[in-house]
Parts: C-alpha cells; sequence; structure tokens
C-alpha cells in the first residue's frame, strides 16, 4: 500500500464522527479508525453484519469497498488514515 493520508483528529460533535449512515472507501483504498480516546461503535455489514467496539487498544480497521458505519459510544476523539494501492499505469 502507498499514498498514506491521515487527517486530522476530532471528536464525536464533529460531521466525520458520526459517519452513521452507510459508506465505503473506494476500490483498492484501506482505511483505519484511529481512536484516540473514548470508544466508537463500528459495524460491517459487507462482512455479515458484525458490530465491533472500537478504543485506543483497537483500530477500526477497513477493507477496501465494504460497506460499514461508525457512531460514537459517549464522548470520543478520533482520526482516520487511509493508504491506497500504487497506481499501476504510469
Amino acid at each position: 500500500m502507498a499514498a498514506h493520508q491521515r487527517t486530522a483528529e476530532f471528536d464525536e460533535g464533529s460531521r466525520r464522527a458520526a459517519r452513521e449512515n452507510n459508506h465505503a472507501t473506494k476500490p483498492g483504498v484501506r482505511g483505519v479508525n484511529h481512536i484516540v480516546s473514548g470508544r466508537l461503535r463500528h459495524r460491517m455489514d459487507g462482512l455479515g453484519a458484525r458490530e465491533i467496539p472500537l478504543d485506543p487498544e483497537r483500530p477500526g480497521l477497513v477493507a477496501p469497498a465494504v460497506v460499514h458505519r461508525v457512531a460514537p459510544d459517549g464522548p470520543v476523539r478520533i482520526s482516520r488514515s487511509f493508504a491506497a494501492k500504487p497506481d499501476k499505469t504510469g
């Protein structure tokens, strides 16, 4: 994986933290929800409809193009990172 990008930290009051609607990364793009403090609920509909609690010891890995959603479980501070496979056309 290459082209690594990480967001600034944000909290549960931010629109980015409350991604309670289904969404997915683009094909070939992996994501990680990094929990700085607090807890986040991560539900992956594309992988057997599992919900996983995330915290600073357990980041949330997002596979390419898997439909998922997250919701704060109380106060939370998080950032997200993304990595894409290198373009092989050039």
